[in-house]
């Protein structure tokens, strides 16, 4: 069945030397995860030009994330041996036809896409062109993935209080006439009970799914270690990095705040977890010693750090080092970094703990 928001938007031209071959669309080209409500690739091939190949085989839709593409998987595919789609990506729903005289398409829709399904499409068409020699022709496109926005949601939850109040607003209006005029309605009063009734089932809802929202984008843009001490830490799946500042920031944003450790068994339970996800050369947690070196106080709370386990010949007390890391080359051991980024020439991470 053809998906009627998979109209063409694209048109293919076959292998020739005047007409391009190939195009690939994507819409929209940047999603956010959960929020966005459709996500559309789409290839199809022009009526006018496909005459210039004596017959189109298949029409092959691929996805990778990597940019080496050692991850490409089959989204969908259709062939003249199977007229109707085979999906791959079970998540979407696809459509096409395979046509010499009308319209030949392959389209893939996904409603509010998630985070997997960012990457690079690739469409290929084979067929057989004029000199009966098997002919691919190839087009990509990139979807990037925008970093999830709690904004939206609050924006969302501000709505919602706001029509919560006024349906409050109502409710009390009502029962105010009901008392003046006397009048006792029992399929009013019922009416009132029903409406509280959503109004704390609705208030109850917004609770939680910000709450799952919250949890989503943490288990999306980061590594949870298990619980120790009533306490869970978290490294980001991927680091931009630029001064300590932005770690402080994104641990607080999620709830949390950069890891203190405080202990020789903590320190060996963070070794652990770091070690199963060694991304970075450096880890950036709680500590500076700015504008009293030698003197180690939290973030935080600006509290002595009563835990030092330092790397060999550290803390190095060279001019500008006055943020506290775990180093990967020495065991997770701690060193003395600098605290702004910019040109730092190794790849930095930050470690939060909630």
């Amino acid at each position: 069945m053809k998906l009627e928001i998979c109209t063409v938007l694209v048109y293919v031209s076959w292998l020739t030397i005047q007409v391009q071959a190939l195009q690939l669309i994507a819409e929209p080209t940047l999603i956010e995860s959960g929020t966005t409500q459709h996500l559309i690739v789409n290839c199809s091939v022009d009526p006018e030009t496909s005459g210039k190949m004596i017959f189109l085989n298949s029409i092959v839709l691929t996805r990778s994330t990597d940019v080496n593409k050692s991850d490409a998987h089959v989204v969908a595919i259709i062939t003249n041996m199977n007229k109707s789609v085979h999906l791959f990506d079970q998540d979407g729903l696809g459509s096409g036809v395979l046509s010499i005289s009308g319209e030949s398409y392959l389209c893939m829709q996904w409603d509010y896409p998630i985070f997997s399904m960012a990457g690079e499409y690739k469409c290929d068409a084979n067929g057989m062109g004029l000199s009966w020699q098997p002919v691919t022709v190839s087009s990509s496109v990139n979807v990037a993935l925008k970093e999830m926005s709690i904004n939206s949601v609050y924006s969302q939850l501000r709505n919602s209080q706001l029509e919560n109040k006024q349906r409050i607003y109502d409710i009390g209006h009502l029962a105010k006439g009901l008392k003046e005029n006397n009048v006792v309605i029992d399929t009013n009063t019922k009416d009132i009970k029903m409406l509280q009734d959503q109004l704390k089932y609705t208030t109850e809802f917004i609770q939680d799914l910000i709450k799952e929202i919250k949890e989503a984008a943490i288990k999306t843009w980061f590594f949870e270690s298990s619980l120790y001490n009533g306490h869970t830490y978290f490294l980001p799946k991927e680091s931009t990095l630029r001064a300590s500042s932005t770690a402080t920031f994104a641990c607080t944003k999620h709830g949390g705040f950069l890891a203190e450790i405080e202990d020789l068994e903590e320190w060996r339970f963070v070794n652990n977890f770091l070690k199963q996800y060694p991304l970075y050369y450096a880890v950036l947690i709680s500590g500076t010693d700015e504008g009293h070196e030698g003197l180690w106080t939290n973030s935080r709370n600006n509290g002595t750090v009563t835990f030092l386990k330092w790397s060999p010949n550290e803390p190095s007390e060279i001019k500008g080092e006055n943020c506290l890391a775990l180093w990967r080359d020495f065991d997770w051991n701690m060193a003395d970094d600098v605290c702004s980024l910019e040109t730092h020439k190794y790849t930095l991470g930050y470690l939060c703990e909630k």
